[in-house]
């Protein structure tokens, strides 16, 4: 369908969406060629947010490949966009990936800076998820660098988010299970009545049929009965005006005779 609409916005992110799976699928070449496809697309229509999408993705995917120098490139092209829509969340999302390639190139001192300004930015932001990502991301560099304390209390953190988020999860299911159950029942309710107006209806207009015969049968009853009475009053004025007519013929007759 977008291929054959030429919506090139599509194209990019079916490449984008395909790059993913192959990576989840540990098949790094045809994530890469995907996802390479779908970032010349993005970058051929100037579509920012896409291309740094893209960027990060293919950073993850060099971390994978153990590429971690240009892994740091496309999160730096990543970050750098990021920072140009002002897409906050993005740019906390590369923080943490940059913070994991500085952590794969033993860079400590540079992984535990990304990490914590990943963790600032999205508890800046309030963005839950990312924070609880950026959380359990600096944890593990902290006790990785041996910086119990610290990793600790931030896993602690992290725990408490995690079961913030389960909560949240939870309450969100409820709240549509409610929506959808009230729907539902809205609906039935409406189907109800919707059914019973019907029956309604159909006994009204059953009703106005029989009245309506009824008074019909009515009216036609009294148009036989004045077509009676108009008929009997005829015959009585014929009866009348022939009984009349034979006086006169019988008295026409007598004075004849007399």
């Amino acid at each position: 369908l977008f291929i054959d609409s030429d919506y090139q916005r599509g194209i990019a992110y079916i490449y984008n969406q395909q790059g993913l799976i192959m990576v989840q699928t540990d098949r790094y070449d045809s994530a890469y060629y995907y996802l390479s496809k779908g970032l010349a697309v993005f970058t051929s229509i100037q579509d920012a947010n896409g291309t740094a999408n893209i960027n990060l993705d293919l950073a993850d995917l060099y971390i994978l490949k153990g590429q971690y120098s240009k892994a740091l490139v496309s999160a730096q092209k990543a970050y750098a966009t990021y920072i140009e829509t002002g897409d906050k969340q993005g740019e906390a999302k590369t923080l943490i990936a940059m913070s994991k390639i500085y952590t794969k190139s033993n860079q400590k001192g540079e992984a535990l800076k990304q990490a914590k300004n990943a963790l600032n930015l999205a508890t800046r932001i309030g963005d839950k998820k990312v924070r609880q990502e950026a959380l359990i991301n600096l944890a593990k560099i902290e006790d990785m660098q041996n910086i119990t304390k610290a990793a600790l209390e931030h896993y602690k953190q992290y725990t408490v988010l995690n079961d913030s988020i389960f909560n949240d999860e939870k309450t969100r299911q409820v709240t549509e299970l409610n929506t959808l159950y009230e729907t539902e029942k809205k609906e039935k309710e409406l189907a109800f009545h919707k059914s019973e107006l019907q029956l309604r209806n159909a006994e009204i207009r059953q009703k106005q049929t029989v009245q309506n015969t009824l008074i019909g049968g009515l009216v036609a009853m009294a148009l036989i009965v004045l077509l009676i009475i108009r008929a009997y009053q005829q015959k009585k004025k014929a009866a009348i005006l022939i009984l009349a007519q034979k006086d006169e013929i019988e008295q026409k007759n007598h004075e004849l005779q007399t």
